[in-house]
């Protein structure tokens, strides 16, 4: 039994295998616990393994590629079309067989421990930034039940929050109120230094990476406007104007987060060949 190319359906324990011959026929199908799935690829010789790019890929695609096997990663939504009847894990595990095959296919690359890394610090700032816009939402909305109502720009919540908790603006808000809303802003400040944190760390990494530097001197391009990707044609990377942490800066230049956001977020996705995301791109 030859096996040619194999579909990995991952999960938390129980990972799913399809395994097919150089004719495509099917010749393995196997459930595997978590533990199990290092040793059956050593007993494995080498072959295509292909996955989709989910939660753990990038560590499953590292593991199984030093047992000397070629791994693809393949965006979820590039594998649907090849589920069978109803979905389950076996009938993604093949799925996923079948669509590694496909001459045509575009992959994700597997990303390093420390794009990873990168990626981690991204995504929990954005985390930070969305509670913070929560509680701006729900601050805003709790004074407007008591009539009060405070101009657009988180500055402005600011200082209406410390007039209010002081003492000195709206003697006839209730008192508990008062005193809940003393909490909610210790609260913003809290998430404001924790954002601000993440700020610095951003910027470390921009300062130490040769990449985040070059990134950081590129300029748009006439007419491209807000829209201007950073980085070269062969670094897929993420509009400055898009970018959730995107920081201030000179016109037309990458910050700092925006470029760090680049080396850990790089080659995530491929890209997408959607008709209104390519003319997009063409305007």
């Amino acid at each position: 039994m030859q096996i040619a190319r194999i579909g990995l359906d991952l999960a938390k324990y129980v990972f799913e295998i399809h395994g097919v011959d150089c004719h495509g026929k099917t010749v393995l199908r196997r459930t595997l616990r978590r533990h199990a799935v290092t040793t059956f690829f050593v007993n494995l010789p080498p072959c295509l393994v292909g996955m989709e790019a989910s939660n753990g890929a990038h560590f499953w695609a590292k593991a199984i590629s030093e047992l000397g096997h070629d791994v693809r990663l393949i965006s979820p939504q590039f594998v649907t079309p090849y589920v069978k009847s109803n979905k389950n894990d076996r009938n993604d595990a093949e799925a996923i067989c079948e669509a590694v095959g496909r001459p045509n296919m575009r992959f994700v690359p597997v990303k390093s421990a420390e794009q990873l890394a990168v990626q981690a610090v991204h995504r929990i700032r954005s985390r930070l930034v969305a509670d913070r816009v929560r509680l701006v939402n729900q601050i805003r909305g709790l004074l407007g039940e008591h009539g009060i109502v405070v101009a657009k720009d988180i500055g402005n919540l600011r200082r209406a929050l410390a007039g209010i908790v002081g003492g000195n603006e709206d003697r006839t808000l209730n008192p508990m109120v008062r005193a809940l809303m003393g909490d909610l802003r210790d609260e913003l400040i809290e998430l404001d230094a924790r954002i601000a944190e993440y700020d610095r760390k951003i910027r470390e990494l921009y300062r130490n990476s040769e990449i985040c530097q070059r990134l950081g001197k590129v300029r748009d391009r006439p007419g491209d406007g807000d829209s201007a990707r950073c980085g070269s044609d062969d670094t897929p990377t993420l509009s400055p104007s898009r970018s959730p942490t995107r920081m201030r800066g000179s016109p037309g230049a990458c910050s700092p987060a925006t470029a760090s956001m680049t080396l850990g977020f790089r080659s995530t996705q491929p890209e997408s060949t959607s008709p209104k995301e390519r003319l997009e791109r063409k305007g």
